[in-house]
């Protein structure tokens, strides 16, 4: 069995390189959280219902109409709401998938995206057997050594790519997603300190995993045949003969055209006003964060959050009228 595991804190692109991992012959799906790392070190014995729980959740989710996926937060909210899988064929199949203690952690995980898979309506895949990417959201909660070789012990063969981008675009971006929310509680709940926090962590925490690693940045200004060469190296593959530029990208459940998928939807200054954009530079440079710097950066946050929903407000009066 052969898995990539493509690591990433937040906005990084993750989606993106999975989406062309794919190509190369990867199940690919939008199945993510459902503890698997937990079970690879042991947290979580095999008889443990988290999995089948979550992944079960999952499909209930995905089997109904919903937004998800794209290149950016408002491609997906502006894309109209559609199934993923055919949920009564992963109801009928999770009879088969028991909680046997003596079954293996990577032939669970194996099992379960199968079924997906197979449920699949949105699109086809062309995987190979027993060839998976892994999404991971939590590396940072981890020492990375050991999940790293808890991964090795698991799977036959694992390739890690591990993603960075630019701290203040990355701040940005995950401001996007907060400004975005269906909930005012998600929007108003924002501490500059506790990101900082979480990027730095995650940073640490991939500095000695192996494998590629990729910057956000160049994976757009070199767009796809850098990609193509560097994934096919790290994988020991040749690069698929693919007409690229017509080829349709899965990012994360929601199927984008090359030209969307490799230009960057979202830019420096696009939400945030340069005051804040100077703020986050500035809490960048400081080994320790002063609390000082939340109250002031919430304050233009709150700002930048009005001037958000009142532009965002008018440009759907004038579609409604238009």
């Amino acid at each position: 069995m052969r898995i990539v595991v493509i690591n990433s804190s937040g906005p990084m692109g993750s989606t993106l390189v999975g989406a062309v991992v794919e190509k190369f012959g990867f199940l690919n799906i939008p199945v993510r959280k459902i503890g698997l790392h937990d079970y690879l070190i042991g947290k979580r014995s095999i008889n443990d219902p988290f999995m089948f729980t979550r992944f079960r959740d999952i499909g209930i989710s995905h089997g109904s109409p919903i937004r998800l996926g794209g290149v950016s937060v408002s491609d997906r909210d502006g894309a109209p709401p559609r199934a993923l899988v055919d949920w009564s064929i992963i109801k009928d199949g999770l009879d088969s998938l028991t909680l046997d203690e003596h079954l293996d952690v990577s032939m669970r995980f194996d099992e379960m995206r199968n079924l997906y898979a197979k449920a699949l309506v949105y699109k086809k895949s062309n995987h190979k057997k027993g060839w998976h990417i892994e999404y991971t959201t939590d590396l940072e909660k981890y020492h990375s050594t050991t999940m790293v070789e808890a991964y090795r012990n698991s799977f036959e063969s694992v390739f890690f790519i591990s993603l960075h981008r630019n701290f203040e675009e990355w701040v940005e971006a995950i401001v996007s997603q907060r400004f975005s929310h269906t909930t005012w509680k998600v929007r108003l709940k924002f501490v500059l300190s506790s990101i900082t926090k979480q990027y730095r962590e995650y940073e640490d925490s991939i500095k000695d995993v192996p494998g590629l690693h990729l910057d956000f940045d160049e994976i757009f200004a070199h767009k796809i045949q850098r990609l193509n060469e560097q994934i096919g190296s790290e994988l020991g593959l040749t690069v698929p003969i693919l007409d690229w530029e017509n080829e349709m990208y899965d990012l994360y459940g929601k199927l984008s055209n090359f030209e969307k998928t490799f230009i960057k939807a979202d830019f420096g200054g696009k939400y945030l006003s340069p005051v804040s954009r100077s703020i986050i530079n500035f809490s960048a440079k400081k080994k320790r964060f002063i609390r000082i710097i939340d109250f002031v950066f919430y304050f233009f946050y709150l700002f930048d959050l009005v001037r958000f929903l009142k532009k965002r407000f008018f440009y759907r009066w004038r579609c409604r009228d238009g």
